[in-house]
């Protein structure tokens, strides 16, 4: 991981700690999620999985416990390093993992009329 993102998580993220007590991870909006993971290629730190949060009425939320049971789909995790894989395909396979789940956390989002909260957990 790099200075960069650190900060950026730190500056632009709510912590997570809110809803999970001692946890260090921060939840980004959807953009500033996808603004991380170009900060995280910098140093190609892999993204081991996230979660989905929306906004409470006082603090943050996981995302299935405000839009229901079956979105605990939104939270996500990269398959392990294969052999064949170099640290940097890793890496970038997990970026595009995570892409593609916060393109769906968005949809979810946006049929709820809610904005989705995403935590990388790198």
């Amino acid at each position: 991981m790099n200075d960069k993102f650190l900060n950026f998580i730190k500056e632009n993220g709510k912590p997570v700690s809110e809803v999970d007590p001692g946890s260090d991870e921060f939840a980004l909006t959807s953009d500033d999620a996808l603004h991380a993971i170009e900060l995280l290629k910098e140093g190609a730190a892999p993204i081991i999985g996230g979660e989905a949060f929306v906004q409470g009425p006082e603090k943050i939320e996981h995302a299935y416990k405000v839009l229901g049971d079956q979105y605990h789909t939104l939270d996500w995790s990269s398959d392990p390093k294969e052999d064949s894989e170099t640290d940097e395909g890793y890496a970038n396979r997990t970026y595009e993992v995570a892409k593609g789940a916060i393109a769906i956390a968005i949809q979810a989002g946006k049929n709820y009329n809610q904005e989705m909260l995403i935590g990388l957990i790198v």
